[in-house]
């Protein structure tokens, strides 16, 4: 299988497991409240926060140097993306869409959401794993 053909499946892939994962609230956006502190995140990027959905196979892997590793672990695929971090705010990207950013915030239990900042949509919780 050529390399752009792969690349062109993990993509659709990713595009649909976010599809699978957000829950369409352009009305609803995330509170303030929901947003994580500047030392939320900071403790998230030094620590390389692994996020595991509660509802799908995928895990995001903040990875050293602004690298980001999105894993679909049902279809064994990977998809490299980016992370960078201002202040309170966590964006990652993934390389297939250098225009997205999905921002990390709060959810209740000690879990995390990601909410695209064009959409508004927020995805389904994720929790760190170590």
């Amino acid at each position: 299988m050529s390399h752009m053909l792969r690349r062109g499946l993990a993509a659709a892939a990713f595009t649909a497991t976010l599809s699978a994962c957000a829950v369409p609230t352009p009305s609803a956006p995330l509170a303030a409240a929901d947003r994580l502190a500047a030392p939320e995140v900071a403790a998230l990027v030094q620590n390389g926060a692994t996020f595991r959905s509660t509802v799908n196979p995928v895990v995001y892997r903040l990875q050293s140097g602004g690298a980001l590793r999105i894993e679909v672990t049902a279809g064994n695929q990977t998809i490299p993306g980016t992370w960078q971090r201002s202040g309170d705010r966590l964006c990652i990207t993934p390389d297939r869409d250098t225009q997205a950013c999905y921002v990390v915030a709060t959810a209740a239990g000690g879990r995390y959401r990601f909410q695209d900042t064009a959409s508004g949509q927020v995805s389904e919780d994720f929790e760190v794993v170590r």
